[in-house]
């Protein structure tokens, strides 16, 4: 398993990533560090209001599922009950050689470059293979030389309102298609858990990929 996933019901639909994030926070008591170590999310089987986390290390999914409390999500209580953890398993490795991956934003995917001052809306081979550095980095795996040959994008801007000291974040969404070789395929593949670029600990970068 490359990660693991667990319903938070009882909040909200409609609460704010931002407020979401830090009660995840919390729950999990561990500092905020550099790499994600979850993205939030609803794991499939989940019920219950729409929220849930895929986080990446299991020792924090321990610590998060089968709970019961009263919590804050901003100025408001609401009666959390965290689900079981739901285990998810790395894809299928793919055959060497050259692969072409169609990746599709189901939330704004953000790539923000120049000390997080310049947004990219059309992804490059250069960010594409920087973002599937991430993705390994998420999971702590290492999969060997990361080729990516070209990226073919269908984007437009979009924005993401997380309010607070960060405002507004800016993203794309739409359809990339991305050949490359198969250990760039197979952290494709692996996005659909992590998600893909940035701020994904706040439910950005939502990505269906297919090969």
């Amino acid at each position: 398993h490359v990660a693991w996933g667990v319903s938070l019901d009882g909040i909200p639909g409609a609460s704010p990533a931002r407020l979401v994030h830090g009660l995840v926070s919390r729950l999990v008591g561990v500092d905020h560090a550099q790499v994600a170590r979850w993205a939030l999310a609803m794991p499939t089987g989940a019920h219950g209001s729409g929220w849930g986390v895929v986080l990446f290390r299991r020792d924090d999914a321990e610590r998060l599922a089968g709970r019961a409390e009263r919590v804050r999500v901003g100025s408001r209580e609401h009666d959390l009950r965290t689900g079981p953890m739901v285990r998810l398993r790395a894809p299928t490795a793919p055959s060497r050689g050259k692969h072409r991956v169609t990746v599709d934003a189901v939330t704004p995917v953000s790539h923000l470059v120049d000390g997080r001052t310049r947004p990219i809306y059309t992804p490059t081979v250069q960010t594409i293979t920087g973002a599937l550095g991430d993705v390994a980095q998420r999971l702590g795996v290492s999969v060997g030389r990361i080729h990516v040959a070209a990226v073919e994008c269908a984007t437009v801007p979009d924005r993401v309102t997380l309010g607070g000291h960060m405002g507004s974040v800016p993203g794309w969404v739409g359809r990339i298609a991305v050949e490359c070789n198969a250990p760039a395929a197979w952290l494709l593949a692996c996005a659909r858990h992590t998600g893909l670029g940035g701020r994904v600990a706040f439910g950005m970068g939502r990505v269906r990929v297919s090969t």
